[in-house]
């Protein structure tokens, strides 16, 4: 086997494009949610909302200055995330999961954690 560099492992999502500019949210079983910078259009919000649909397997969420659930962290981009919504998202023995997200014309970041048939986000 070959040495391989590890610059070259590196999964690009686009031309230069860094993971973390990738609109992404990851779950975490220890209660820490966590978005990546591209979520934050303009200066970073304070605060979250954070959407389960456990039906359609489906997550939302919106950043803003006036929701209940604070941003946390050194770049203000971490969040807890309650047990309920934990067991909803993650699967029997499934530590982390990270859902690539979509902003949709209603202004909500949208993302799956599931496959199921059919079916939109709604906007």
């Amino acid at each position: 086997m070959a040495f391989v560099s590890i610059n070259e492992m590196t999964v690009r999502n686009g031309p230069n494009q860094c993971p973390r500019r990738t609109p992404a949210v990851t779950v975490r079983r220890n209660g820490i949610g966590h978005i990546t910078i591209a979520v934050f259009e303009g200066p970073k919000q304070p605060t979250i909302e954070f959407q389960v649909d456990a039906e359609l397997k489906k997550v939302r969420l919106k950043t803003g200055g006036d929701f209940k659930r604070k941003l946390n962290g050194q770049v203000g981009m971490t969040f807890a995330v309650p047990k309920k919504a934990r067991e909803q998202i993650l699967g029997e023995g499934e530590p982390v999961k990270k859902m690539l997200l979509t902003k949709a014309d209603d202004g909500w970041w949208y993302g799956n954690y599931g496959v199921v048939s059919g079916g939109s986000h709604g906007a």
